[in-house]
């Protein structure tokens, strides 16, 4: 963005996301746009301290990770995805307070 003055078009992982107007596809580029190779590494970051902290076994740290993270991301995603099916409405009768 700095190098050429752009706003990026697809954050994340949305690039790879289906081309289509339906509303999966909508739901599946806003939940992919929430996925980048950070989150990873701070779901890596996040197994190491639960197993470090707590004493469980690899495989638990990473589902209560992974079912956490995954839970966050859906519901971000459905606000995104809530906010692009508001932005087609138009105001028919303005409001006067």
């Amino acid at each position: 963005m700095l190098s050429t003055g752009q706003a990026i078009a697809n954050p994340g992982l949305s690039g790879f996301s289906p081309v289509g107007d339906t509303r999966l596809d909508i739901f599946l580029k806003s939940l992919l746009a929430l996925i980048d190779i950070y989150l990873i590494w701070y779901m890596l970051l996040l197994v190491i301290g639960v197993r470090s902290s707590t004493k469980v076994s690899p495989g638990k740290a990473f589902v209560g990770v992974f079912l956490t993270i995954l839970i966050a991301l859906a519901l971000g995603a459905l606000v995104s995805f809530v906010s692009s099916l508001l932005s087609n409405l138009t105001i028919v009768r303005p409001f006067f307070f």
